[in-house]
């Protein structure tokens, strides 16, 4: 009886797992100008995630930024961050639904620039879709 009441009281609080992320995504960040295309591979343990990607994008020709990000999922939001993309601290933020993760990439001051540290510069939309 005592098993059954704790289910309950557990099922009733929300307790989830977190949802899958684990594989390659390919997806576009909304930057007007660059257009650019993100590849991630996702590994996960847990809710904690971490993995590789590059960015393409065109800026006076094709340029490619390759890096590295951790994160934690949390139910079906994934939250990952990248400590140096471009010379910017990046996390991306987003849903899981289904193959997608839609989201708001957040772009923050580079910690080199001691005037303004941890400022948000900007925020854009973001769709990965696993492959």
């Amino acid at each position: 009886m005592r098993r059954l009441i704790l289910f309950a009281v557990l099922t009733l609080m929300g307790c989830s797992r977190p949802v899958s992320v684990v594989g390659d995504y390919t997806g576009q960040l909304d930057e007007p100008n660059m257009k650019p295309e993100l590849n991630l591979s996702i590994r996960q343990q847990g809710a904690q995630v971490s993995g590789t990607g590059t960015e393409v994008f065109q800026l006076d020709g094709p340029h490619i930024a390759n890096f590295a990000f951790t994160g934690q999922v949390k139910g079906s939001q994934v939250e990952l961050r990248i400590p140096d993309l471009g010379g910017c601290e990046v996390f991306l933020r987003g849903q899981v639904q289904g193959t997608n993760i839609d989201g708001e990439a957040e772009f923050h001051n580079p910690q080199n620039a001691p005037e303004l540290p941890g400022s948000i510069l900007r925020t854009r939309p973001f769709r990965l879709h696993r492959k």
